[in-house]
């Protein structure tokens, strides 16, 4: 089972401009002024309950790790600058059957996301934006519907600048053994603090023919 990379950049396929507004709101479970558990919201959708949070001097205090984790997000801390980068950028995630080369630019056909046990290639075509500038590691991964990994690619290296703001990449999945049948899912993940990270998934059902 291998994946070929065959596009690391390409900003002139796509161009994402749209930069989401998060807004926090909170509800607490317990009356204990130094110790609680609360829901977290954003922009008015629960993304998980009972998050703890200690009240410091009237200063609400929360695990920000844990809610990164909770949008699929991610922290990442540099040391020189002491600064914390809250990383959650907007993915689009595309499959497509086959693909095509011409005059700079990838043509993509046959947009599905089911596949049937024989199928063994197929694409996935993804965009990365807001992203800020800097040199960022990433790899693509399928599991299988018991989160096995069915495949993974190697680790790429992308250099998002002004010049080019966002990280487009076509992966080619081939000789894929599908021994299962049901959700499969295709994650982006990305290398944050040397471990990585999976900042957004997409689902690919797999079935009988």
């Amino acid at each position: 089972m291998t994946i070929q990379r065959k596009l690391i950049l390409l900003f002139a396929l796509f161009i994402f401009t749209s930069t989401p507004v998060v807004a926090v709101s909170m509800e607490s479970n317990t009356t204990n002024t130094n110790f609680s558990e609360i829901n977290v919201s954003i922009n008015g959708e629960f993304v998980q309950n009972n998050f703890p949070v200690l009240n410091f001097n009237d200063e609400i205090l929360l695990p920000l790790n844990a809610i990164a984790d909770s949008i699929n997000g991610a922290i990442e801390w540099n040391s020189e600058t002491k600064t914390i980068n809250i990383i959650k950028p907007e993915v689009t995630m595309i499959f497509a059957k086959n693909a095509d080369y011409e005059d700079g630019i990838y043509t993509l056909g046959n947009f599905s996301n089911k596949a049937c046990v024989h199928v063994k290639d197929f694409y996935v075509y993804t965009a990365v934006s807001n992203l800020n500038p800097g040199e960022y590691h990433y790899r693509m991964v399928l599991l299988d519907p018991d989160k096995e990994i069915v495949s993974s690619s190697e680790e790429f290296s992308v250099q998002i600048t002004d010049d080019i703001p966002q990280l487009i990449d076509l992966t080619q999945f081939t000789n894929i053994n599908f021994t299962k049948v049901g959700n499969h899912k295709v994650q982006i993940q990305m290398k944050v603090n040397g471990s990585f990270k999976t900042l957004y998934e997409t689902t690919l059902l797999v079935f009988q023919d």
